[in-house]
């Protein structure tokens, strides 16, 4: 005679091994006994995401902090819980803005001014969404700074094929910068560097 406490296990490990061994999509379930002499439903469980969320951000150039961004990632419908939005900032991915939970529904459109001020840190962001089955990260993209750089030259007067040097506020310096010098008699513009570092400063 097979104990009850037997038929449990051997149960259980059916399960298991179909659970694994089919292709099933994160969410919430309930495990669905049928048998010729009772049927019975067991409490809900989560079944986890086993790679990252899609993520991504729908905006168009430029994005300055006080823009609004709209953000969609892949949802679980009918079941209406938080997900948490969290901003990074690439040059200093340990400093810590706002969070910010929404609805779990896929789609939310989010003003920057809700991380945090991002005034003083211009540069390369990302978000992240987590909710109970999982997390991921949106790709990259450039938050511009409002205020126009500040430049300075070290020189007011040079003759022509001399060097001027060049000193401004980096936005960010894993990224690039471009200097040319306009004409203002005519407009003409004249190319000094391009793709060149973004780390303030041209000797």
């Amino acid at each position: 005679m097979i104990s009850k406490n037997l038929f449990c296990i051997l149960a259980f490990a059916c399960f298991c091994f179909t659970a694994f061994a089919t292709s099933v999509n994160s969410g919430i379930y309930v495990k669905h006994t049928n048998s010729s002499i009772s049927n019975k439903t067991s409490i809900p469980f989560f079944i986890h995401s086993s790679t990252d969320f899609s993520v991504l951000v729908l905006t168009t150039a430029p994005i300055y902090p006080n823009s609004s961004v709209s953000i969609t990632w892949d949802s679980f419908a009918g079941f209406h819980e938080p997900a948490t939005l969290v901003l990074t900032n690439l040059k200093d991915p340990n400093f810590l803005y706002n969070q910010i939970t929404v609805n779990d529904n896929g789609i939310a459109t989010i003003d920057l001014n809700d991380f945090g001020d991002l005034n003083t840190t211009p540069g390369y962001f990302n978000i992240s969404v987590s909710n109970k089955f999982g997390s991921g990260s949106s790709k990259t993209f450039t938050v511009l700074s409002k205020d126009e750089l500040k430049i300075t030259l070290k020189k007011s007067r040079l003759r022509y094929g001399k060097q001027v040097g060049i000193s401004w506020q980096p936005i960010n310096t894993m990224g690039l910068a471009n200097i040319s010098i306009i004409r203002l008699s005519n407009g003409t513009v004249s190319s000094i560097e391009s793709n060149m570092a973004d780390s303030g400063f041209l000797n």
